[in-house]
């Protein structure tokens, strides 16, 4: 359902913040723990989601992006959600198709989108074309093609209007109701924000590109 147009926002930042998310949803690596006791992380995140969603910056856990964490307390935790917390499976899975019912087919939709642009992945787990990870990297790959094409005064429109698309078809239809799953099954801080950032960004990105909220039923 179409809404009049919100007020764009800078397409470099819109960029940024799905990177950023990303990043949140990635296997902790060696790196995040410096980035959360320096206070690097939650620095960038401010830059992005402070000025594109203001309100929902300010409601967040925000306590959670800094501080000392060691990251095999953050490994073990994102294993028992994402891989193993639930008698060898998944809590909360990471990929569409777990959501949605037949995955192959949730699989093929959205590697019509990754092939219409010359996108092609990596043949590992984390690399599925419906994982989570890939999906918000994704739509970084459509706002940063458009801010680029925009810099040297090139038609970016395609891009825009894929990234609308996409996010309505895929991440907007499933990632909510994941959230809320992460939400309710973890106690660790920081993956609790995450999901809670992740959870009320993609309703304030569906309003800026146009595009009415629904609640996601979980199938497409």
């Amino acid at each position: 359902m179409s809404a009049p147009a919100a007020k764009a926002w800078p397409v470099a930042l819109e960029s940024e913040a799905w990177a950023l998310l990303a990043r949140l949803f990635d296997h902790p690596d060696a790196a995040l723990p410096a980035q959360l006791a320096s206070g690097e992380l939650k620095q960038r995140l401010q830059r992005s989601f402070g000025a594109l969603a203001p309100e929902l910056w300010a409601e967040l856990p925000v306590a959670a992006f800094e501080g000392k964490v060691t990251r095999e307390a953050l490994a073990v935790e994102y294993s028992r959600l994402f891989y193993f917390g639930n008698r060898d499976a998944p809590l909360c899975s990471l990929h569409e198709g777990e959501h949605r019912g037949n995955r192959m087919d949730v699989m093929e939709r959205v590697l019509r989108f990754y092939t219409h642009f010359g996108l092609k992945l990596a043949r590992n787990p984390s690399e599925m074309p419906d994982h989570l990870v890939s999906e918000l990297e994704f739509l970084h790959f459509l706002a940063f093609q458009q801010e680029r094409y925009q810099r040297h005064g090139l038609d970016a429109g395609a891009f825009r209007r894929a990234r609308t698309d996409f996010l309505v078809a895929h991440p907007g239809a499933w990632m909510r109701g994941f959230c809320d799953r992460v939400i309710a099954a973890t106690a660790q801080p920081f993956h609790d924000a995450c999901a809670r950032l992740l959870g009320g960004f993609l309703p304030a990105a569906l309003d800026a590109h146009g595009v009415v909220p629904m609640v996601s039923t979980g199938r497409p």
